[in-house]
C-alpha cells in the first residue's frame, strides 16, 4: 500500500525536476549525484519550495494540488526534517529543544523518545555543549516529538566522524521498529543507504530513473573507495554478536544488548577452501553472489548468511579461478570489526 504519492513539475532556468513515484511503510532511500535533485525533491515533500504541476498526498492528505490550487504551508504539513546540520537553537537547552513544537496530545511520549535516543544525560546542555553525533541525535529526537507522518532525511550523517555514523544508524533503526514512521533518507553513502534502507530509489537529472534493493547499489556505482560492511546486530555474550544466527567474534567485550557494526572490505578476505584459514577469529563458508570489477581490484559480494563485501586484488581473484555462485569461505579478524559507542 502506497503511503506518500508524489507527482511533481518543478522548472528552473537551468535545471527541471519531474518526478513520479510512491512510497510504502518503511525506509526508502534516494540515491543520486550531486545535483541531481534529491535536496529539491525533499524540499518540495516539506513544503519549502512549491512545484509548478503535481500532486502530493501523504497517508491520504493531500498535502500539494497544483489542479485543486491546494498547497499547505510547512508548519501544517505535520513532516520531520533531519539535515546535514542539526539547526539546534543554540540558547535553548538540549531539553528544550527537543520540547519546541512537542504537544502533549501527541501519541509519541518524550521520556519514551529520550530514553530510545539515550539523552537523558544531556538534556541540560546547550548544544555548544555537546558533539556533532549528539546533536543529530537531539535533532533526530525533535522531529520525532513533532509526531510526524514521515521523516525526511537529508544527508543527516555526512558531517559525523564513524563512531557517530554508526551511533545514529543504530538509533534510526530502533526508531523505526519502535515508531513504524516512513522515513525518506538522501545520502551519497552507499553503505548508509545499504544498512539503513529497505529500497532504493534513484535519481538523476532531476528524474526518478529506478527503483531497486540497497544491495544493488553496489552495482550502479563506481565508486572504487573501501565500502563500509554495517549491521544492526545483538549480543550473544561479551564477545560474541549475532547477526542472521551467524556468530560474529569481537576484540573487545560490549554490554549493550543491541549495536551497529561496520567491517571494512578492505579487511574481509575470499577463499575457495578455508584450510589456511582455521586459526582466523571470523570464518565463514558462503556464495559468491556476485562480481563487480573497477581499475583497481574486484569487489566481491558473499552470502555467508548475511550479505558482505570484500575487496580483492585483480592479480589474486584471477589466480584463485573463483566464479559466480561458487563455494567460498570469508575471512576477517575480530580486530577489523568497528563496534558503535553511544
Amino acid at each position: 500500500m502506497s503511503l506518500i504519492n508524489i507527482n511533481i513539475k518543478k522548472y528552473y532556468n537551468n535545471f527541471g525536476l519531474t518526478c513520479d513515484f510512491s512510497i510504502s511503510n518503511g525506509i526508502t532511500g534516494i540515491f543520486g549525484p550531486s545535483g541531481s535533485g534529491k535536496s529539491t525533491l525533499l524540499n518540495a515533500l516539506a513544503g519549502f519550495i512549491k512545484p509548478d504541476l503535481g500532486q502530493i498526498s501523504i497517508q491520504s492528505q493531500s498535502f500539494f494540488d497544483s489542479n485543486k490550487k491546494i498547497n499547505i504551508p510547512p508548519d501544517k504539513r505535520n513532516i520531520g526534517y533531519v539535515t546535514q546540520k542539526a539547526n539546534l537553537f543554540p540558547s535553548m537547552s538540549v531539553d528544550e529543544n527537543i520540547n519546541y513544537g512537542y504537544k502533549k496530545q501527541n501519541k509519541i511520549k518524550l521520556n519514551r523518545i529520550i530514553d530510545i535516543m539515550n539523552l537523558n544525560n544531556l538534556m541540560e546542555k546547550l548544544p555548544g555543549e555537546i558533539s556533532g553525533g549528539q546533536s543529530q541525535k537531539v535533532a533526530i529526537a525533535r522531529a520525532l516529538a513533532s509526531n510526524p507522518s514521515v521523516i525526511l532525511m537529508d544527508e543527516p550523517l555526512s558531517e559525523l566522524d564513524l563512531n557517530s555514523k554508526l551511533m545514529i544508524l543504530d538509533y534510526l533503526k530502533k526508531i523505526h521498529i519502535e515508531y513504524k514512521i516512513p522515513i525518506i533518507y538522501v545520502s551519497h553513502d552507499i553503505a548508509e543507504m545499504i544498512a539503513i534502507c529497505d529500497n532504493v530509489f534513484l535519481i538523476n537529472r532531476g528524474s526518478i530513473t529506478k527503483n531497486i534493493s540497497p544491495t544493488e547499489l553496489i552495482y550502479e556505482n563506481s565508486n572504487e573507495s573501501d565500502f563500509q560492511n554495517i549491521y544492526s546486530v545483538v549480543l550473544d555474550n561479551e564477545k560474541n554478536l549475532k547477526l542472521n544466527n551467524q556468530t560474529i567474534q569481537i576484540n573487545e567485550p560490549v554490554e549493550n544488548n543491541h549495536l551497529t557494526i561496520m567491517i571494512p572490505s578492505s579487511s574481509v578476505m575470499v577463499a575457495n577452501i578455508e584450510n589456511n584459514f582455521l586459526l582466523s577469529d571470523n570464518v565463514f563458508d558462503g556464495i559468491l553472489k556476485n562480481i563487480v570489477e573497477f581499475d583497481s581490484h574486484i569487489k566481491l559480494v558473499c552470502d555467508v548468511g548475511f550479505e558482505i563485501i570484500a575487496d580483492i586484488s585483480k592479480e589474486y581473484y584471477q589466480k584463485s579461478n573463483m566464479k559466480l555462485n561458487d563455494k567460498i569461505c570469508v575471512i576477517f579478524k575480530s580486530i577489523s570489526v568497528v563496534i558503535s559507542k553511544s
